[in-house]
């Protein structure tokens, strides 16, 4: 009996002095714990965009290899977001234009296909930039202009020194339908580019495939055009696909230099300008 009444002596809870140590412990911990937690959800993310952007610039590299200008991208012009060159010969894959970092989303099936036999598809050689086919994406066209919106996550930068100076060489576009300047970009003329330019200094300086930008996460239009801000997927800045194959993080603090390293666009930090955005809608 004694025994007994010994062990119910010794059986105690927790006081609430106790009680509110153990909880304020907890809240200290998950307070320690959640921006890890979140800083891992968005490296994900980011590591998933990554991924998505190799993939497309293969794929550019197997549109090369058929197309009988060896050009890596079968846009319009540099205002042109089109994806459809790319969907789905060389990337069969529809969530590889989805960036994981934002919601964007693009749909399919035949009710979302359209065919290519308007007047503009002909006057603009829709067809053979497609490399034969017939049918479209509508969704595919443009690139999204918000984190949830319909379209493309991604950005594809097919043609090289779109504004500054032109020398008479440049006057001529590449394509007569042209809507914006440009030089078309091929494996030919990447291999060593000499800027026209003079922003940063750069003019003469001679740039390979390892510097010019092939495809970067979609600018959301919260902020500065062709700049990464707060309203876009990555905030601190964006990943990058270069021409040679490999990709990059390249930061907000970086980026506007290599931009022009890139592409020879006539932009420097004083008059930061930017390259007509795309139009949304289907076409």
């Amino acid at each position: 009996m004694s025994n007994k009444s010994n062990c119910q002596k010794g059986k105690r809870g927790f006081t609430l002095i106790e009680l509110l140590v153990v909880i304020a412990i907890i809240t200290v911990l998950a307070a320690l714990i959640a921006p890890a937690l979140g800083s891992g959800k968005r490296s994900a993310k980011r590591i998933g965009c990554v991924n998505n952007i190799r993939q497309q610039t293969l794929g550019s590299f197997d549109y090369a290899a058929e197309d009988e200008q060896r050009a890596f991208m079968g846009t319009r012009d540099a205002a042109d977001a089109d994806m459809n060159w790319l969907y789905p010969q060389y990337l069969s894959a529809i969530r590889v234009f989805q960036c994981p970092a934002t919601r964007n989303f693009i749909r399919t099936g035949p009710d979302q296909e359209r065919f290519v036999a308007t007047e503009e598809d002909v006057r603009t050689d829709y067809k053979r930039r497609l490399h034969g086919r017939e049918t479209v994406l509508k969704d595919l066209t443009h690139a999204a202009f918000s984190r949830d919106g319909v379209g493309t996550s991604y950005y594809a930068y097919g043609f090289m020194h779109t504004y500054g100076r032109f020398d008479m060489g440049d006057v001529r576009t590449t394509y007569p339908y042209q809507l914006f300047p440009g030089i078309l970009k091929t494996e030919d003329n990447v291999v060593g580019w000499r800027h026209r330019n003079n922003s940063f200094g750069l003019r003469n300086t001679i740039v390979g495939p390892d510097k010019i930008f092939h495809f970067t996460d979609q600018d959301t239009g919260s902020g500065i055009d062709d700049f990464p801000d707060l309203g876009d997927p990555h905030r601190a800045g964006a990943n990058v696909g270069f021409t040679d194959g490999h990709v990059e993080f390249v930061p907000a603090r970086e980026f506007i230099y290599r931009f022009e390293l890139s592409g020879d666009m006539g932009i420097d930090r004083a008059g930061y300008t930017h390259r007509p955005r795309p139009v949304t809608g289907a076409r």
